[in-house]
This record gives structure tokens, sequence and C-alpha cells, in this order.
């Protein structure tokens, strides 16, 4: 083996090293025990990945199992994709801020349902058990769901006028 060949095989192997180092960069930015949450400024302007300690769940759990998120679920949600989510409106909805996020929320979950209102054991599904999280009734096929979404558009006229006047 001469010193061409053996510079021109371990040239490859240094490319293939850089290569896979690149692509683990990309795939896995963080150390392991943290998750990358979006970007930030590095100490030079750059942008670098945002890498955070991974929280153990403590058996809190994130979704009530009566429908909507937990305060654990909001909290996690939050971190993760950058929302502020608010609990649902349970009592009536007597103010203007009421009625808009309560028939925002029963219009656009149940005017056009993603899915079906039970699943194949007859259980109320996810989406059904949404209506409870804001103190609604849990539908039970297409028609209450239809019924919901009527109130919700009930609900957002209600909050135009009070607006105008």
């Amino acid at each position: 083996m001469n010193n061409e060949e053996f510079d021109y095989e371990y040239l490859q192997l240094v490319e293939q090293q850089l290569e896979l180092d690149d692509m683990q960069s990309k795939v896995a930015p963080c150390w392991e025990g943290y998750e990358m949450i979006g970007m930030k400024k590095g100490k030079n302007g750059k942008l670098v990945p945002n890498c955070v300690p991974i929280e153990k769940k403590e058996g809190k759990p994130l979704k009530d199992p009566d429908g909507g998120l937990t305060a654990a679920g909001r909290k996690y949600f939050k971190r993760t994709q950058g929302s502020n989510l608010k609990p649902g409106v349970m009592g009536p909805a007597d103010t203007p801020e009421k009625m808009r996020r309560k028939g925002s929320f029963l219009t656009r979950f149940f005017t056009n349902p993603s899915g079906p209102m039970k699943d194949e054991n007859g259980k109320a599904t996810r989406l059904a058990l949404s209506a409870a999280a804001w103190g609604e009734p849990v539908p039970q096929n297409a028609e209450d769901a239809a019924a919901l979404a009527a109130k919700g558009r009930r609900l957002l006229d209600r909050y135009r006028n009070q607006k105008k006047s």
C-alpha cells in the first residue's frame, strides 16, 4: 500500500465521519437528558439549539380523564409549543370575554367535528369529552354536536351585539 492510496482512503474516512457528525448534530443537537425547544441566539449571535433539561413526569396526568387538559398539561403544552392555553369556561358565559371564548370553541370544534363522538366500544371520545371541559353536556351523536355548534354561534352573535353597543 503506497502513500497515495492511504491518503485517499484516509480522506474518505474523514469525510464520512464529518458527514455522520453533521447528521447527528441535526438529528439530536442536545445532550442526553436534554431536549431541544426551539432556537436561541448564541454568544456569537448565531442561532443555536435551545436545549433544556427534560422534566420527569411525576405521575401528573396531562389529559383530564373527564375531558380537556389538566394544569400540568397546559404548562407542558406552553413549554413545548409556546402557546398560552387557558382552561375552559365552566360556568355561564355572562361576560363578553366568556361569550367570545366559549362561542369560538363550540363553533370550531362542533360545526364540522374532526371525528366521531363515540368510539367502537360506545365510550365518549376525547372530542366529545372536550365539551365537558367547557361546562357543556357531552354530545352523544352528530345532532348533539350540531346543537353545541349552534349554541356557539348564538354566543358569538351575543358577543358581537354587546361589542357594538
